[in-house]
C-alpha cells in the first residue's frame, strides 16, 4: 500500500501544475470570472500543499471539487481526486485517500 501512495504522491506533486493546463483547456465553456475564480484556488491549494498546511490544502481543492462538478469538467474533476487523495495520505488517512482515487 505504501508503495501505491508513494507513486500517486509523485504523480501528484506532477499533476497540481499541470492542472493550470488542464483549466486552460477545460473550461473554455464557463465564463472569465468562473475560469480566473478556479485558477487562483488551484494555485491556492498548491501553495499551501507546498506549505505544509494540509488541512487548508484539503478544504481549498473541496471547493475545486464543488466546482468541476458543477460545471461537469471531468478531467479537472479527476485531476482534483487524484491530489484529494495524494493530500489525505501525507496526513495519515490512506483509506479516505483511497476512497479519493477511487472515484
Amino acid at each position: 500500500m505504501n508503495r501505491l501512495f508513494a507513486g500517486l504522491f509523485a504523480i501528484g506533486i506532477c499533476l497540481v501544475p499541470v492542472t493550470g493546463v488542464l483549466v486552460s483547456e477545460s473550461v473554455l465553456a464557463q465564463s472569465e470570472s468562473e475560469q480566473t475564480d478556479i485558477e487562483k484556488l488551484i494555485e491556492q491549494a498548491l501553495q499551501q500543499r507546498q506549505q505544509g498546511r494540509l488541512q487548508d490544502a484539503i478544504i481549498t481543492l473541496q471547493k475545486i471539487l464543488a466546482l468541476t462538478r458543477q460545471f461537469n469538467d471531468r478531467r479537472l474533476e479527476a485531476t482534483t481526486l487524484n491530489n484529494m487523495g495524494v493530500v489525505f495520505d501525507a496526513i495519515g488517512q490512506p483509506q479516505k485517500a483511497l476512497d479519493y482515487l477511487q472515484q
